[in-house]
């Protein structure tokens, strides 16, 4: 389970969201989506710290809808970024690791 827009939970401030996430880390959630069309590289970056110490997948999205929103291209989070490979690698071993079988790729 990823938290999506981690933005939208409208914290007052980042040690406000860094607990909340804590706090659901602790109830067994997955991981954070950390790249996103909106988020500001700062952002970004905070994130994927909070993901570390937390021991928390790194998600990212698009936010792709396909023809709904034609101006999005599936995989990328506006003109600046990917999701890098290695996110969806981490997540499948995870769901492979919690199922004890083999998920096909």
């Amino acid at each position: 389970v990823s938290l999506a827009h981690p933005n939208q939970l409208r914290k007052q401030n980042f040690a406000q969201l860094a607990s909340e996430v804590g706090h659901l880390a602790s109830l067994g959630r997955d991981g954070v989506e950390v790249i996103y069309n909106d988020h500001r590289e700062s952002f970004v970056a905070e994130l994927k710290d909070l993901c570390r110490r937390h021991v928390l997948l790194m998600t990212g999205g698009s936010d792709f809808h396909g023809s709904a929103k034609r101006w999005i291209v599936l995989g990328r989070c506006g003109n600046r970024r990917r999701v890098p490979r290695k996110y969806y690698d981490a997540l499948l071993a995870r769901v492979r690791e919690r199922r004890g079988a083999c998920v096909p790729v």
